[in-house]
């Protein structure tokens, strides 16, 4: 399981881009708001992902401060 981080809704769609069609699936980790830590939000990931015909999934928690969402192609 590879979990990243992304700051911004453009380095997800820099990733996605680069690897949308080869990659068979991306744990997106998230901060929540309070953490003060930098980090797209889930509606930011859900049109980005969108975008490449990616779709989200299974959410799980992480620690106290982030959780991590299963981002996948859209099965055809």
């Amino acid at each position: 399981m590879k979990l990243r981080f992304f700051k911004s809704p453009s380095a997800f769609r820099k990733w996605l881009a680069a690897n949308h069609a080869k990659a068979k699936e991306l744990w997106v980790g998230f901060y929540k708001k309070d953490s003060g830590k930098p980090s797209i939000t889930w509606p930011e990931s859900v049109d980005e992902a969108l975008c490449f015909g990616w779709i989200d999934g299974v959410r799980k928690r992480i620690d106290a401060e982030s959780y991590m969402i299963r981002f996948s192609p859209r099965k055809p």
